[in-house]
């Protein structure tokens, strides 16, 4: 078995330095005080060695103000690492609930699925298998949209679309995408996170996404479901970066319609300004 080491923490050795310091720096004025005074003493006329005593007075209270100095010192050292151990344990149960709810969205995509009919049997099609046959339906209802009323603006149509989109399929994708969201709100509100580090976590999430699930979460926060907050933090946080642009639904139905601008550049890259 491998034996730990103890270590002594950071704030505790700066404690313990400054004092031993403190220490010596006082022991060496005492001391050199002794030692000059010792030598002086016997040259000086008995009339003036009374000034003798006033002076040691007056360094006794330079040690004392030292003295004080120093607790003050180990006060402002100790007040720091106890800020420091705190913000250590929010950060560790920030941590256990954050990768809590990514393992329970995993389980989420896990369990959606549907059935399909192929040679006379059903055969379960689930996970991000059936996210890619999802967002397969969701073009198909855009395209429908758009024979029924070609001029209306793409985003009107996008509202229409994913409407009838997400009522026909709400059981398998409605709790994802809720949970999603719930998830980067978390990251976003926890305020002893730096913006930095609030990126990292959201980075995280972002990576365990398929492209489709990133396709689907784009039309998601155009619509009704979505547009109201998550837009916004799916911006803020960059998590359609690496979404594939050639897989819209404008591209594959070869249309003329923009949808790429209905978002913030920043949704597709990280930009270093922004916090």
């Amino acid at each position: 078995m491998t034996q730990e080491r103890a270590t002594m923490p950071t704030g505790s050795r700066t404690t313990v330095s400054l004092w031993l310091i403190g220490v010596g720096v006082v022991l060496g004025l005492w001391v050199g005080s002794y030692y000059i005074f010792a030598n002086c003493l016997s040259y000086l006329p008995w009339a003036d060695r009374g000034s003798i005593g006033e002076v040691l007075g007056a360094i006794n209270a330079l040690f004392t103000g030292l003295a004080f100095v120093a607790v003050v010192i180990t006060l402002y050292l100790q007040s720091r690492e106890l800020v420091s151990s705190r913000l250590s344990l929010e950060v560790q149960k920030f941590e256990a609930k954050y990768f809590q709810l990514v393992n329970i969205q995993n389980e989420i995509i896990k369990g959606i699925g549907n059935y399909m009919a192929s040679d006379g049997q059903f055969i379960p099609i689930n996970g991000r298998l059936r996210i890619v046959r999802l967002y397969d339906e969701y073009v198909q209802d855009y395209l429908k949209e758009y024979g029924a009323d070609h001029l209306a603006s793409p985003a009107e149509l996008i509202k229409r679309s994913y409407k009838v989109f997400f009522d026909r399929n709400q059981p398998e994708i409605g709790h994802y995408f809720r949970h999603l969201y719930n998830i980067v709100a978390f990251v976003d509100r926890t305020e002893f996170l730096t913006f930095e580090q609030k990126r990292f976590y959201t980075k995280l999430i972002r990576a365990q996404m398929s492209s489709h699930e990133m396709l689907l979460l784009f039309y998601n926060c155009l619509s009704e479901k979505g547009i109201t907050k998550f837009k916004a933090l799916v911006e803020r946080y960059s998590l359609l970066e690496h979404m594939p642009l050639d897989k819209l639904v404008p591209i594959i139905l070869k249309l003329d319609h923009d949808h790429k601008s209905l978002y913030s550049p920043v949704a597709f890259k990280e930009d270093e300004n922004v916090v």
